[in-house]
C-alpha cells in the first residue's frame, strides 16, 4: 500500500495570484483536488495526506471540508520548508503503507499510466520518479554539470537523460555527486 503526501504549504506568491495556487480553479475545480484525484480512487493507496500552512488549512476545512472528508484526505499542517513540511506528513503515515508517494498539490496532470509505473518501480527497487527524456546539447550538458558541481560525469546517454523537477533538497539526498 502506499501513503501520498501532497505538499501544499508554500505560500504561492510567486503564481501571482491574490489566494494560494491550491485554490486557483481548473476546469471549474480548485487544482489541489485535481491532484488528489490522481490518488483517490486507486487501490493501492491506503492514505492521503494534504500538507498545507496553519492560515490554509482554516481555509481548506471551512471551503472544501466536506470533500476531503468524503475523499478520505487528512490534513497536515506543514513546516517552514519543504522538507519539514513533509517530515510532518511522514510522521502520521499509516503503517499500513510500504511506500511514500510525494507529488505537488498543484501538479495534477500526471497520467494514471506513469503513476502506475513509478509505483510499480518503486515497490520493485525502493524508490523511484517520475522523469521523462528530453534532447540535451553538450552546452546544455555542461551547464547541468557546472549548476549541480557534478563531481563526475553523468551516467546516462545523451538522447535518455531523464529530466525531472524536484527541489534541491531531493537532490541532495538522494545523488550522490550532488554538491551543494
Amino acid at each position: 500500500k502506499v501513503s501520498v503526501i501532497l505538499p501544499a504549504a508554500g505560500s504561492g506568491t510567486r503564481f501571482g495570484a491574490d489566494t494560494n495556487k491550491i485554490f486557483q480553479p481548473l476546469g471549474g475545480r480548485a487544482i489541489f483536488l485535481r491532484s488528489i484525484d490522481l490518488f483517490a480512487a486507486r487501490a493501492d493507496v491506503c492514505q492521503i495526506l494534504l500538507v498545507a500552512s496553519a492560515g490554509d488549512i482554516t481555509e481548506l476545512s471551512k471551503q472544501f471540508g466536506r470533500e476531503l472528508a468524503d475523499l478520505d484526505v487528512e490534513l497536515v499542517e506543514g513546516g517552514s520548508q519543504r522538507s519539514d513540511s513533509v517530515r510532518n506528513a511522514l510522521a502520521r503515515r499509516d503503517e499500513a503503507a510500504g511506500l511514500v508517494c510525494v507529488h505537488d498539490a498543484v501538479r495534477p496532470c500526471a497520467a494514471a499510466e506513469r503513476i502506475d509505473a513509478v509505483f510499480a518501480a518503486a515497490a520493485k527497487t525502493g524508490a523511484a520518479i517520475l522523469a521523462c527524456p528530453l534532447p540535451w546539447s553538450d552546452h546544455a550538458l555542461f551547464a547541468v554539470r557546472a549548476r549541480l558541481r557534478l563531481r563526475t560525469h553523468l551516467a546516462w546517454d545523451r538522447p535518455t537523460l531523464p529530466a525531472c523537477r524536484a527541489p534541491a533538497e531531493h537532490l541532495n539526498a538522494f545523488a550522490p555527486n550532488f554538491v551543494p
